[in-house]
């Protein structure tokens, strides 16, 4: 079976320091659009661009750095939920951007709980959330993730179990 794909857009824009007295843009485009993504390697694009959200439901975006020390240009680039999605396909966009925000961040229980709750999954109990930080329980941590994707199909590769047992 094929996997389902999340189609993205990404997007940039570049202030000079002239643009920026003029309150306007230098530069705008497009990285890419409409691109298909599974949902693993969607993760990792957020987690590898340095995406953060902001702002909607629909962008994720970078804090600006100086792209060219010459011309003090600044860009930021910003990655979208395309509307040519079928809209059944932004919980799966939803559930990446939380998945890389859980990846990048220790969390507390209380927050993994949290964010568990706020896709509709039940909290963790105390046992597993100790499965899941304690870096000795690599083989249980990677059956646990093994159980989430088989029984609540959520989609995590291989390379994401991979992870799991560093």
């Amino acid at each position: 079976m094929k996997p389902p794909f999340i189609l993205i857009t990404r997007c940039y824009s570049e202030v000079t320091p002239e643009s920026a007295e003029n309150g306007d843009t230098s530069d705008t485009g497009f990285v890419y659009e409409d691109a298909p993504f599974t949902f693993s390697d969607l993760v990792r694009e957020i987690e590898n661009g340095g995406f953060h959200r902001d702002g909607g439901t629909e962008w994720l975006s970078t804090y600006p750095w100086v792209e060219s020390y010459e011309t003090m240009t600044e860009r930021d680039e910003s990655l979208h939920f395309s509307r040519a999605n079928p809209e059944h396909m932004r919980k799966w966009f939803e559930l990446a951007v939380k998945f890389a925000s859980w990846r990048a961040s220790k969390l507390t229980p209380e927050m993994l709980n949290a964010r568990l709750l706020a896709v509709r999954l039940l909290p963790l109990d105390d046992e597993q959330v100790r499965v899941l930080i304690d870096p000795r329980e690599r083989e249980q941590r990677r059956a646990m993730l093994e159980d989430l994707r088989d029984r609540c199909l959520i989609l995590v590769s291989d390379q994401e179990l991979e992870w799991a047992t560093r």
